[in-house]
């Protein structure tokens, strides 16, 4: 059995410039546009799954 991983470290907002550049926050960081922007950026790379379309087709 694996032993329980500590907290993970919070990172703030005005540090997330300093994260690794595949992680989504680092990007949020250096993105000039809206938010609604970012998100359509994202899905269209792929880096987000998109819950709302999955949804629609299963039903």
């Amino acid at each position: 059995m694996e032993e329980p991983k500590g907290k993970p470290a919070l990172i703030k907002l005005k540090d997330w410039h300093t994260l690794p550049s595949d992680d989504l926050r680092f990007g949020y960081s250096q993105h000039k546009k809206q938010s609604d922007e970012l998100y359509q950026y994202y899905k269209q790379q792929g880096k987000i799954f998109d819950m709302t379309a999955w949804l629609k087709q299963s039903a």
